[in-house]
């Protein structure tokens, strides 16, 4: 939110608010949301239980750090900062943040002693509680309270006036974007497989799919797909990607050769974004192999690079497939430069079912026609 809405919003108690990010779809897909005090998703000031940062909670009144009064008298303090900021009613601490709860029974057992003393000492006026977002929002939606209404956008905005404009996330660092984007369908077909395989693989599986399932939640964060991070850091986070592909590519092998019939030593080409796959760059005749993690139907042009201009595809029961040949573009040479040497593209119409294999044998032909060029 723009600091200087967020300003406003704070004098008048009205940080949250319901979005009407559609006017054609007015109330039924109104969002409840808003901005946080202070503008952070950290705890209030002073509860930040971390390391040595704040005094933690000594309630043993024989100890000489005794200090459970002015503890619960300083959390009282960030209630009311909070409801002079929001609307009167429920109001939520959202306790953590970044590289917090490295310690968290040092978090966990502060919180529950403010819980606890809260509510003994000072329940006739405050009720706390461990809580979620869905349950806040519940609690704020069953008070039918009365809420401003915003229409227009949220960004790009700016958190200071010197200009700092936040945007930029939909264009910045697309490779990686692109590489989460495709990391999904492998991670879905690593858990078919994983659960295929059964106790044949005996843990491997698990292994295999845990590590690709971990890199995936990691870079969905939202200083990793958003492309704030920096350059070591999306670095670190690609690497983690492409091992868990890796350990999940050779799992997918081993169960499509056992229950698919399929060839072994299977070459994956992770490269043909860029048209880049040096086996079938050189090879006359080879099979392509096509597993959905779809659960229906699917139709997909599968795009091979290739050096010839004219294939033979047929599918797994020699019906003959339609293919078309495209070269490949100036751009895509460019980026890939001299890592890849494919002309051109073979284009196949690849129609599986759900959760299906399928295999097109592919020949080149000495016919000659012309290339699809539009």
């Amino acid at each position: 939110m723009d600091y200087q809405e967020y300003n406003q919003r704070s004098k008048d108690r009205a940080i949250e608010m319901i979005w009407r990010g559609n006017d054609d779809f007015p109330q039924s897909r109104d969002l409840f949301t808003g901005g946080l005090v202070d503008t952070s998703y950290g705890p209030p000031g002073g509860f930040w239980f971390e390391g040595f940062s704040v005094d933690p909670i000594i309630d043993n009144e024989e100890s000489d750090e005794y200090n459970l009064p002015q503890r619960l008298n300083d959390f009282i303090k960030q209630i009311q900062h909070y409801q002079d900021q929001t609307h009167p009613g429920n109001i939520m601490f959202t306790m953590g943040s970044d590289f917090a709860y490295y310690n968290s029974i040092m978090y966990f057992k502060n919180m529950d002693k403010i819980i606890y003393h809260m509510n003994r000492l000072h329940g006739d006026k405050y009720h706390v509680i461990y809580s979620t977002p869905a349950c806040y929002t519940k609690a704020r939606n069953e008070a039918q309270q009365k809420w401003t209404v915003k229409s227009d956008d949220f960004m790009p905005y700016s958190n200071g006036p010197q200009g700092q404009y936040w945007s930029g996330y939909f264009t910045s660092r697309p490779g990686f974007k692109g590489y989460v984007w495709d990391t999904n369908p492998v991670l879905q077909m690593c858990h078919h497989m994983n659960l295929r395989g059964g106790n044949a693989l005996e843990n491997r599986g698990d292994l295999a799919e845990f590590k690709l399932a971990s890199a995936f939640g990691v870079g969905q964060h939202h200083d990793g797909i958003s492309g704030t991070e920096q350059e070591h850091v999306v670095s670190d986070y690609t690497r983690q990607l492409h091992r868990g592909r890796t350990a999940c590519r050779d799992i997918t092998n081993e169960v499509l050769e056992k229950d698919f019939e399929a060839s072994k030593g299977a070459i994956n080409c992770e490269y043909r974004n860029v048209s880049i796959c040096a086996d079938t760059e050189t090879a006359k005749e080879f099979t392509v192999g096509v597993y959905s993690p779809a659960s229906h139907a699917f139709h997909y042009h599968v795009r091979v690079p290739v050096n010839g201009s004219s294939y033979d595809v047929t599918n797994q029961v020699g019906e003959k497939v339609p293919v078309d040949v495209v070269p490949v573009s100036d751009n895509t040479k460019n980026i890939r430069r001299n890592r890849g040497f494919a002309k051109n593209e073979l284009w196949i119409t690849a129609k599986t079912d759900g959760l299906d294999f399928a295999t097109f044998n592919v020949k080149e032909t000495s016919e000659k026609y012309d290339v699809v060029t539009s």
